[in-house]
């Protein structure tokens, strides 16, 4: 018997599989990447949403905001956790 390699979809499943493109985790880690963000501008004062900076404002911003990023515990992330957090900031 052959092996079926291309399924077929109701309209249902199929938006159903569309509206779960991104995984819970992708969703937090965006949530959490956007909060932490939020976090630093407002603790350098800065009251603008992010949202709104213009692209060279936002370089200029991000720079120091990823180096300067460090967990609850005072230590600095390291790059594969800086990168999830550049990612989810992208999206």
């Amino acid at each position: 018997m052959a092996v079926v390699r291309f399924a077929t979809l109701s309209e249902e499943d199929m938006a159903v599989l569309i509206g779960d493109k991104e995984s819970k985790n992708t969703k937090h880690g965006t949530k959490l990447a956007v909060k932490l963000l939020r976090e630093y501008l407002d603790t350098k004062l800065v009251k603008l949403n992010f949202e709104n900076f213009s692209e060279d404002e936002l370089n200029t911003r991000l720079k120091p905001f990823y180096t300067e990023l460090s967990s609850n515990d005072g230590k600095l992330y390291k790059r594969p956790t800086l990168q999830s957090i550049c990612c989810g900031l992208r999206r």
